[in-house]
């Protein structure tokens, strides 16, 4: 006997993408004309919900992470606060004692300290900021992409069900892409009758 399938079984791996068994006789063969693509649309929508979220709270993380090691790790001495914290002693100590040649020297010391430490916290920050501007212009060619991309695909899908043909590769291809602007924003999607589906970006 024989086994024929004219569109190729996809998506099995793919959150919300169902597939049925078929049975197979034999005798006669079995000839299988079309394969039905099950999509759970709540479930697939959850599942891109989420890792944009998931996207979302990594970039921030990183974010965070670059900021802190530029602030400096407190209990170190070279953190902001550390440096303040030390030119306030030295200002006490020296305000006890003004007489103290020592103390004033300590003062001008740890002020020329928190200088330097404020300096290099700037230019951390800034290379922070520089990257993140690079970054973001990247990600915004990078959407401008995959949202034209998205579009096309789109129309194509409607087109080919208003002509009845089969239209399951070309929504796996969508959805691929979907997939892939949701690791980089938080987004939300409005399914339309025809087969397209709208990509929104998520106000927060």
């Amino acid at each position: 006997f024989f086994f024929q399938a004219e569109d190729g079984i996809r998506d099995v791996a793919v959150t919300g993408v169902q597939t049925c068994a078929l049975p197979i006789c034999g005798g006669g063969g079995v000839e299988v004309r079309s394969v039905v693509r099950f999509t759970d649309a709540f479930l697939h929508d959850a599942d891109v919900t989420t890792t944009a979220e998931r996207g979302r709270s990594e970039a921030y993380s990183a974010m965070a992470s670059e900021l802190d090691g530029a602030l400096g790790e407190p209990g170190t001495g070279q953190d902001l606060s550390s440096l303040i914290s030390k030119l306030r002693d030295a200002l006490t100590a020296a305000t006890a004692a003004p007489q103290d040649i020592s103390k004033r020297r300590a003062v001008v010391e740890a002020a020329d300290t928190m200088a330097r430490g404020f300096s290099s916290i700037s230019g951390a920050v800034t290379g922070v900021r520089d990257r993140s501007t690079a970054t973001c212009k990247d990600l915004v060619s990078k959407l401008n992409d995959q949202l034209a991309s998205i579009a096309g695909l789109n129309q194509k899908i409607v087109s080919a069900r208003q002509t009845g043909m089969e239209t399951g590769l070309l929504e796996d291809q969508r959805d691929g892409v979907i997939g892939d602007v949701s690791r980089l924003i938080d987004l939300k999607l409005l399914r339309r009758e025809g087969g397209a589906i709208d990509v929104l970006v998520a106000g927060r």
